[in-house]
């Protein structure tokens, strides 16, 4: 059987592919510009959002979209937009802090165990099948529930849930990439074991690891929403689209907008993070670009 062997990556190549124009299609364009909504409600929530996202009483009660209130108001008379774009802030924190965490750890640990190899790739290894093994939703619901519900739990729960997954992803690569003849090379040039690990290997791992980080970022989301959904995430009155959603919950038939306008926030994020995951996989595979 042919087996399938991973070219090192001229570094001009690698930025001569980052300039040339993107294949634009209509999912990769919306997705992108819905993300950089995403991050510019996050950066300047305050210049962004028309009212006090906690001011209670600022239109009626659970009034329906208007002019004044395009997407309405909760049982408090509080602007859903407001607090939706407020949302953004924490959202993005919880995301790249947790996912973050994971690839600093995961990452590390795949480049050892996949360059060293022998015990201590089997204990890595082990502890990784470990983690997977539990159950995620139990393991955030526990990890929520022994240390207190705050965004600094969600955020150390996304990053032991991810780090087996970057793990596990570098181990397999590093596997494959020291056979080749440019890491032997180097081997014989008398480099260290760091410096072959950084600039020679992990250089090579990139690609894969932005895909992943991608990817990651909107299951963190729905980690996020689900866990303050059940009342275990960010805590009122820091508004998170997950708590919004429980709030609504009272008011399926009442007010639906107001159960509508969180859940299609949490839906196109994650929808868009995951479109341009897959468009950079497409664009920096290269088996998949038939190079």
């Amino acid at each position: 059987m042919a087996t399938v062997r991973l070219q090192p990556q001229n570094p001009s190549d690698t930025r001569r592919r980052w300039t040339l124009p993107a294949q634009w299609n209509l999912p990769l364009v919306l997705s992108g510009v819905a993300l950089a909504l995403f991050l510019l409600t996050a950066a300047i929530p305050g210049w962004l959002a028309p009212y006090d996202p906690n001011k209670i009483g600022v239109g009626a009660l659970l009034a329906p979209p208007s002019a004044d209130f395009p997407m309405g108001t909760d049982e408090f008379g509080r602007d859903l937009l407001s607090r939706i774009i407020y949302c953004s802030r924490i959202e993005l924190l919880i995301s790249v802090a947790g996912v973050g965490i994971a690839a600093g750890l995961g990452v590390t640990l795949g480049l050892l165990s996949g360059y060293r190899g022998g015990l201590l790739d089997v204990l890595i290894m082990r502890l990784q099948e470990a983690i997977l093994a539990f159950p995620a939703i139990l393991f955030a619901i526990l990890v929520a529930v022994a240390l207190g519900s705050s965004a600094l739990t969600i955020i150390l729960t996304v990053g032991v849930i991810f780090m087996p997954r970057f793990a596990r992803l570098v181990r397999g690569i590093v596997l494959v990439l020291k056979e080749q003849e440019f890491v032997t090379a180097s081997q014989a040039g008398g480099a260290t074991e760091r410096r072959i690990l950084v600039r020679h290997i992990l250089p090579n791992c990139l690609p894969a690891i932005l895909v992943q980080i991608t990817l990651a970022m909107g299951t963190a989301i729905l980690i996020e929403a689900g866990l303050s959904y059940l009342g275990l995430g960010v805590q009122p009155p820091t508004p998170t689209w997950g708590n919004l959603l429980q709030h609504a919950q009272s008011y399926p038939a009442q007010a639906p907008w107001y159960m509508i306008m969180p859940g299609l926030s949490v839906f196109l994020i994650v929808l868009a993070l995951n479109t341009v995951g897959d468009a950079l996989r497409d664009r920096l595979d290269p088996r998949l670009r038939g190079v």
